[in-house]
């Protein structure tokens, strides 16, 4: 069966002398990896077409009994080329690919999660900011959107509104500080309310979120622990690590 839809590339590998297998996140279909015979003879463009972050319209053949389909056509849709010019963009892109990668199953399309991972790399390839607020926008929806939700406003113990909060590691909830008292992972009132704000926003709002430099790297240790403890797989992201080296 041919299929045809739009994909984000999540990685690529060679394969033989000349071909390439690529990981790729379908709109249509999930998670699917491709051969893509010949791609990289000389001359042939498929190879820069999918490499990671790029955003792509795909065809191939798909058979149930094969684990990787073959490649029939792929075109251009959006090519990333400022986000690898950027070192502290193309680390925050490569998390989000390698997230879904990693939290996702084969096969089993979410067109949701497609639409916000690759909102989320279109918008970074558009701005001339960090990428940062656009990352913590990606993985608080994330959250949102795989059914964990965190409450922002209220204690996960109490139930009483919450103005300063400690993740619980025991049930991954935020709590005050009535309830819970020893925790790394806080969040002071400005931090707090930023999420809040964040929360009520679109993609093409949150640029106009500032917050102080000083408080960044609280909002990220909060977000990236929170989805954490709650997605599984998220332990086979090894791409974090270049987040913690770039916060030390």
């Amino acid at each position: 069966m041919l299929i045809e839809t739009r994909a984000l590339v999540l990685k690529s590998f060679p394969y033989s002398d000349t071909s390439l297998i690529s990981r790729i996140y379908t709109e249509d279909r999930g998670k699917v990896s491709v051969l893509a015979k010949g791609a990289r003879r000389m001359k042939n463009n498929v190879a820069a077409l999918l490499e990671p972050l790029n955003i792509v319209d795909i065809s191939y053949y798909d058979k149930e009994s094969r684990g990787i389909q073959t490649l029939k056509e792929v075109s251009a849709q959006t090519i990333v080329s400022r986000i690898r010019e950027d070192y502290d963009k193309l680390t925050l892109a490569l998390v989000v690919s390698d997230i879904l990668d990693h939290t996702t199953h084969e096969h089993d399309p979410n067109p949701i999660l497609y639409r916000l991972a690759t909102r989320t790399i279109i918008e970074m390839e558009a701005t001339t900011e960090s990428g940062r607020t656009l990352f913590w926008f990606f993985l608080l929806q994330l959250a949102i959107r795989t059914g964990f939700k965190p409450n922002l406003h209220q204690c996960g113990r109490c139930n009483e509104p919450i103005k300063n909060g400690i993740l619980d590691r025991t049930s991954g909830a935020l709590c005050c500080h009535r309830c819970l008292s020893d925790g790394d992972i806080r969040l002071n009132s400005e931090q707090l309310t930023y999420l809040q704000t964040m929360n009520e926003y679109h993609i093409d709002q949150v640029g106009n979120l500032h917050i102080q430099d000083e408080l960044t790297e609280g909002i990220s240790r909060f977000l990236l622990s929170f989805v954490s403890y709650h997605l599984e797989g998220m332990e086979k992201v090894k791409s974090l690590k270049l987040i913690e080296q770039h916060n030390k």
